[in-house]
């Protein structure tokens, strides 16, 4: 093979020589390869008449080199400069350079002399013109005349893209100087005809050379002219957007006003068309010019109100509340309600879950003060975003009763966007492990609000809690239809700030279906797409997939700092410190683990809230307590639990299945010495439903094992152990245990290692022995709902089964109710159920009381046209004491 580079600056001897010798060696098996710039060539260059009539020939064939793509240009610069591309330099240097290797090659050298390949920002890339791209593109507009660089210069000013007719109109040509002007643009490969009288530039950097070598005083003058020769188009000749541009390039020697009017015009047609990146570049743009003279507050207040909320839609959470902010000061200095109002419902949007907000909560009790006791839709809103702030200091005993009102009052109104919205905050805050049916129901009525509103976000957030509801009752073909439903909607608003959620939930999905490395993969471009939309969920959602993911493969002990962080950063949330103790239990460090334990215990229990977090939170406090063998605190929450028996654990907005409640009752009731109950805890742990099971499915023990297998596999060295003639495999001795598996096994999950976790055996010595068998289903609600109570804040739990026998059909209940001060007041001494006569009757559920009156009691039954959800703990078996 012969390679001849750079053809076009050859001569037209040489050029012939070359024609000769490329139709002499057609038979040789010689391969002839010439470069050359067709940028060069004009059509009288010779080298254009050697390549028409080698082109012609059946041996010779011409290939165009196009643009490298963004991928090799990111691998350029790590050959290159020898560091990775930070997010989005590549993809930029594409966009300048359109590819052609030559420009990639000198802005990346450029950027690596600045010291711009690391530490900037993403998409904070600006257009630079190297010195050698800077001469490339010198030389070759020095070849046109004073006509066309004239015209190009104007075009520049257009844009990369730009009509003919407006720069006849903006240039001082004729028409036939003009169309000569194209001509030669067009001929020397500087622009291109995209469509008819319309045209571009052929590279971004000829674009931006040419409007560089503009002063900022000839820039402006030449803007304004641009703008005003749009307003004389007709009707439809002008976007909004390109005046809006030109305007306020113009400023501020230009009309302000009419730059400011024209920015908003354009930015909330760019919100309607979802455009939220370009309406809050707009919005900021229009904010920067009024900040520049004095100018109306109430016009800065508005521009702030409207950049905020574009902000958000963004995913630029952190800039959106600086902006929110500073509009509601401005309006508490104009002492404008009105705008104080939007401002603090539109900083509700981009709240921080699991912190206390002080400040907000002050800006929304400062409203509701100034909007009055009057009942209208705005005191309505506020009154759900102060519940919903006052929910991470007291959620029953404060911000319930406030969205319960909240509800009540939309609901008379008739305002339904304020009653959807309020909906979403009350199925968030108020509800415990009991409530799924009323959650269901309370998402069918958000899916018809919104439905009915054409809001399809409020129809996006009814999907979501719709998915985290079917997982809990582990309905998976109506989780994969809410999951499909959630996605459409995602990509439908294009918010950052809930596509984040789909990669997450299709981790979630992954997970269920034991795909590990495609659950890790999806787990980690969730959260990185999370971070990208500044959502802390979406940080708390990876820890919860990354503690599921970790748990199957033994690598627990590395989530202990990341965990630990959580728990610092979250402290309104006390799962995460429940997640801390477990997985110091975990590493084997037990007296850590029992400090964290008796901190979460204290008082009652009172830091843990009977919301959606309050069975995942003790679920883990019981695999502390029976990886610490703690028998104190394994009673405790162990009648905590009993009543959910059956049900499955969904820590965070269906962030992962975390397996049964009966997983855990096992191993409680080993550490308390029950192994008949262990052993039906788990065999019914197995029979709920495998795929939610917190290990794979090849690691669980079969459903056939005899009872004293599980004995044995529970049972303290020298004991039970020994006179089993059915010993199991230590696969499934540590299973019973409650051991998670480490790695796969040759069936599909192989073996790496030591468990990651064991548990010591405890004695089984004690007071009060007893074995009580659990319903098979627990109650879906409560009889009397949390916010129905008349004691404001009084909070019902049952306590542990005592040695009284109870007879067939007979029922009795024994609770300790805690006051409000936190403090227990009575204790029963038994609580036990009796089904033999195949009867049921509703079964008290713990859980906190409050005086709010519920907003749905008179609405779904009838509304709805749905029958209400079953009170009743139905289940079957009877108790035995020993």
């Amino acid at each position: 093979m012969l390679v001849l580079d750079d053809l076009h600056w050859a001569d037209e001897p040489s050029l012939l020589l070359l024609k000769f010798a490329a139709r002499e060696i057609a038979s040789s098996g010689l391969l002839l390869v010439g470069t050359y710039r067709d940028v060069e060539l004009g059509r009288h260059h010779p080298l254009a008449q050697v390549l028409g009539e080698l082109q012609g020939g059946e041996s010779g064939a011409r290939i165009a080199l196009r643009g490298i793509e963004a991928d090799d240009v990111e691998r350029y610069i790590e050959l290159t400069a020898g560091v990775s591309a930070p997010p989005g330099l590549a993809a930029a240097v594409r966009a300048q350079t359109e590819g052609n290797p030559f420009f990639v090659g000198e802005v990346v050298r450029l950027l690596a002399s600045e010291g711009r390949l690391q530490g900037a920002e993403p998409g904070s890339w600006e257009p630079v013109i190297p010195q050698g791209v800077r001469e490339v593109v010198g030389r070759r507009l020095d070849r046109l005349s004073p006509e066309t660089n004239e015209a190009l210069t104007v075009a520049a000013a257009i844009g990369r893209e730009f009509d003919g007719e407006l720069v006849l109109l903006v240039a001082k040509l004729e028409p036939a100087e003009l169309m000569a002007a194209s001509r030669e643009a067009i001929d020397e490969r500087l622009v291109d005809e995209v469509a008819e009288g319309r045209f571009s530039f052929s590279h971004a950097l000829v674009r931006e050379t040419l409007y560089r070598e503009l002063s900022p005083a000839q820039r402006s003058r030449l803007h304004q002219r641009i703008a005003e020769a749009l307003e004389e188009l007709p009707e439809g000749g002008a976007t909004l957007g390109e005046l809006a541009h030109h305007f306020l390039a113009a400023a501020p020697r230009g009309d302000g006003a009419k730059a400011v009017d024209y920015a908003r015009r354009a930015a909330a047609q760019a919100m309607g068309k979802l455009a939220y990146e370009e309406a809050a570049d707009l919005y900021s743009r229009a904010l920067e010019l009024i900040e520049m003279e004095p100018s109306d507050d109430e016009l800065r207040c508005e521009l702030r109100l409207e950049l905020g909320a574009a902000q958000t839609r963004a995913g630029r959470h952190a800039l959106a509340r600086t902006t929110l902010t500073e509009a509601a000061e401005i309006a508490r200095s104009l002492e404008d309600t009105d705008r104080l109002a939007r401002a603090v419902l539109a900083l509700s949007e981009v709240s921080v879950a699991g912190r206390v907000d002080e400040g907000m909560i002050q800006l929304a009790e400062e409203a509701l003060e100034r909007v009055g006791p009057e009942e209208n839709g705005r005191r309505a809103a506020l009154l759900s975003v102060l519940g919903q702030e006052l929910y991470w200091i007291d959620a029953q005993g404060r911000s319930a009763p406030i969205v319960a009102e909240a509800i009540e009052l939309a609901r008379k109104l008739g305002d339904d966007r304020v009653l959807a919205s309020a909906l979403h905050r009350w199925i968030f805050l108020a509800f415990g492990p009991e409530s799924a049916a009323e959650r269901l129901l309370i998402a069918d009525e958000m899916r018809e609000l919104a439905e009915k509103l054409g809001d399809t976000e409020t129809l996006l957030l009814s999907h979501a809690y719709r998915v985290a509801t079917f997982l809990e009752l582990g309905d998976v073909a109506a989780l994969d239809r809410e999951v499909v439903a959630y996605e459409r909607c995602a990509e439908e608003l294009r918010m950052p700030h809930h596509l984040w959620h789909v990669p997450a939930l299709r981790a979630m999905r992954a997970l269920i279906d034991g795909d590990l490395p495609e659950a890790e993969r999806l787990a980690e471009e969730a959260r990185a797409m999370g971070e990208r939309a500044e959502q802390q969920l979406a940080g708390q959602f990876y820890g919860i997939q990354l503690l599921q993911l970790r748990r199957h493969q033994g690598r627990t002990d590395e989530l202990i700092p990341s965990i630990r962080q959580l728990a610092q950063d979250f402290p309104a949330i006390p799962a995460w410190r429940a997640v801390l103790a477990t997985l110091l239990a975990t590493s084997g460090a037990e007296e850590e683990a029992r400090l964290e334990l008796r901190r979460l215990a204290a008082d009652d229990f009172a830091t843990i809230h009977r919301d959606l977090q309050w069975l995942p939170a003790f679920a883990l406090l019981g695999e502390t307590a029976a990886l610490i063998g703690d028998s104190e605190y394994a009673e405790l929450v162990y009648a905590e639990l009993l009543p959910y028996d059956g049900k499955v654990v969904v820590p965070g907005r269906a962030a992962a299945s975390a397996g049964p409640v009966g997983r855990v009752l096992g191993m409680l009731a080993r550490v308390l010495g029950r192994l008949d109950d262990s052993e039906r805890h788990l065999q019914g742990a197995i029979d709920t439903r495998p795929a939610w099971a917190i290990v794979p499915t090849a690691l669980r023990p079969a459903s056939s094992w005899p009872r004293r297998c599980w004995r044995a596999a529970a049972a303290p060295t020298g004991s039970a152990r020994s006179s089993c003639s059915h010993r199991p495999s230590a696969r499934r001795v540590r299973w019973a245990r409650g051991a998670s598996p480490t790695a796969p096994s040759p069936c599909g999950w192989k073996r790496r290692g030591s468990p990651a976790w064991t548990s010591r055996p405890r004695s089984t010595t004690s007071s009060r022995r007893w074995r009580a068998s659990a319903p098979t289903c627990a109650p879906t609600r409560p009889p009397t709902a949390p916010w129905r109570s008349s004691s404001a804040t009084s909070r019902t739990r049952p306590s542990s089964p005592s040695g009284s026998a109870t007879s067939a059909g007979s029922r009795c209940s024994a609770t300790t109710t805690r006051s409000s001060a936190g403090r227990s007041t009575a204790t029963a001494a038994t609580r036990s159920r009796a089904r033999a006569t195949g009867s049921c009757s509703p079964s008290p559920t713990p859980g906190r009381r409050s005086s709010a009156r519920s907003p749905f009691s008179a609405r779904w039954p009838s509304a709805t046209g749905r029958p209400t959800a079953s009170r009743c703990g139905c289940g079957s078996g009877s108790t035995r004491v020993r």
